[in-house]
């Protein structure tokens, strides 16, 4: 491969999309590599919760749903939850009452749905001859979102003024003089009169809104009923922006509202910033959303991970890579440069480059476009290689995850890796709730330096009331030792041990057959606890 045709793919590489809410409807079709068991149950007509960390593609997953159903002559809308808001700091001020704070939220979404939707129908001709049903059914939904309430005391006012002017003058008048003489009289007089009444009253008060949800039910079934038998399909993106607090309560009305009307809602959440159910009473009553029974759960990441082998997972990012860059590359003829996905990674990367370039990608999508730019970037004019790669994820393990973590988190961090170490593995088990809930461990599951693998499991040797959340712990939290060849992979980091630490008095390390069975087990007395 010439150095020409290495520096056209490393400057495409340099130049990938990374956020799918910054592409139209062409790329969004274009760089979108489907998860077959993913798609096949997001095409179905049920309601879905679909979890993911930060960079697993929900936003893609759900905006491409959204054009895949209005080509279909369905209709459909894609809300990123947000950028949904009246007021600025609104909902995350604790100084506010709960139910003021949960009410305008509803009420915001139930807008924010009314003025997509409108768009939706004046800009598509295919609602043209419907347009007088699907107003009346949005007005209704307007107005079901809008009725207002004062509450608060009321007080009245009534000032009443009257007034009377009354003024008489009169006066006699001699005169006398040389040439005449003469007597006069005047009289004058003067009457005004005023009366004023001033009638007022005050009200003092708070306006709230007041949602009826059987008005607003029947709004959107017969909004349903007039977009035609394709129903409507609505998506919630970054439903773990909103204040954990009042989750529940849009959740609730999802379910009071929608959920009974034939819409199909498709919601995109981070588990452990999500809540879906707030319980309300000592029978069993709740608000909100049971997931389960209600509604179905996706997990994106079970899809993404080494867990069904390096094969999928090499096969999933070639395509990724391909889709965002190499698609896009066209000889002279403007015939494109690869057919396939495997004639581009070949031509990108050299040796076993690739393979350690997926396994530093840990399953997130936009992880691993990052770690692709910055290789791009080393390699310039020249494939991709293996020392490429360990400095890109070394790079990227410091600025874009270790970098954002709290000095708690950082320390966190350094016990489980010195852990992981001794017993030889990547997996380790927290115990549950007291350790794998804990906020550090929800900052280290956010910044994706631990991977989510397992829950609620009982392990050998353990007590059997014990359970525990089993985790991966980063690779790049490991990448400085094995590049220094303190560590090395075994089978690519996959299996329940998936570092070994070299024995330097026997070339090669220690025989995998050696290696101890287990997690590594952080106490249940740690100070981060």
């Amino acid at each position: 491969m010439t150095a020409r045709v290495n520096e056209q793919i490393n400057n495409v590489l340099m130049r990938v999309y990374k956020r799918a809410e910054n592409l139209d409807g062409a790329l969004l079709e274009h760089t979108f590599v489907p998860i077959p068991q993913v798609d096949s149950m997001l095409s179905t007509a049920e309601h879905h919760v679909l979890y993911g960390r930060r960079g697993t593609g929900k936003t893609h997953t759900l905006r491409r749903l959204e054009q895949q159903r209005r080509l279909r002559g369905g209709t459909a809308l894609y809300l990123d939850l947000r950028i949904i808001g009246s007021e600025s700091g609104l909902y995350s001020d604790q100084a506010l009452p709960l139910a003021t704070r949960a009410t305008t939220l509803l009420v915001d979404v139930v807008n924010a749905i009314h003025e997509g939707l409108l768009d939706l129908v004046l800009s598509d001709e295919r609602f043209f001859g419907d347009l007088n049903e699907i107003s009346a059914a949005l007005d209704l939904l307007a107005d079901a979102a809008s009725e207002v309430q004062v509450r608060g005391e009321v007080e009245q006012e009534t000032t009443r003024t009257s007034g009377r002017t009354d003024d008489r003058k009169s006066g006699l008048t001699l005169s006398v003089s040389p040439a005449t003489a003469g007597l006069g009289f005047t009289r004058s007089r003067e009457r005004s009169g005023r009366a004023d009444s001033t009638h007022r009253r005050v009200e003092r008060g708070q306006e709230r809104y007041h949602i009826v949800f059987e008005t607003l039910a029947a709004a959107f079934g017969k909004l349903t009923s007039a977009l035609g038998d394709q129903g409507l399909w609505l998506m919630f993106d970054e439903w773990s922006s909103l204040p954990t607090d009042l989750q529940p309560y849009l959740a609730d009305m999802l379910r009071r509202t929608v959920f009974v009307t034939g819409v199909s809602v498709k919601i995109g959440a981070i588990e452990r910033r999500s809540r879906f159910m707030e319980p309300s009473g000592p029978n069993g009553e709740y608000i909100g959303l049971e997931l389960g029974a209600e509604a179905s759960v996706i997990d994106i990441d079970e899809y993404l991970t080494f867990a069904q082998g390096a094969h999928h997972a090499q096969a999933f990012f070639a395509r990724l890579l391909y889709r965002h860059a190499g698609r896009l590359l066209s000889g002279g003829d403007g015939r494109a440069l690869f057919e396939t996905e495997a004639d581009f990674v070949e031509a990108a990367f050299a040796s076993d480059a690739f393979t350690r370039y997926v396994e530093g990608s840990e399953g997130l999508p936009r992880d691993s476009l990052e770690i692709a730019q910055k290789c791009a970037s080393l390699a310039i004019d020249r494939q991709i290689s293996l020392p490429h790669v360990n400095t890109a994820c070394t790079s990227y393990f410091l600025q874009s995850k270790e970098g954002r973590l709290s000095d708690r988190a950082v320390k966190a961090l350094r016990e489980i890796v010195r852990r992981c170490v001794e017993a030889e593995t990547r997996r380790i088990a927290l115990r549950r709730p007291t350790q794998s809930r804990n906020s550090i461990v929800a900052e280290l599951y956010d910044q994706r330096l631990i991977h989510r693998r397992e829950q609620g499991v009982s392990l050998p040797g353990e007590p059997a009331s014990e359970r525990f959340d089993v985790f991966l712990v980063d690779l790049g939290c490991f990448v400085e030792r094995i590049n220094k060849g303190h560590l090395r992979l075994v089978d690519h980091g996959l299996r329940d041990l998936g570092i070994v630490a070299l024995d330097h008095d026997r070339p090669g390390g220690r025989d995998p057959a050696e290696r101890r069975p287990g997690y590594a087990l952080v106490p249940a007395a740690s100070r981060w606890r």
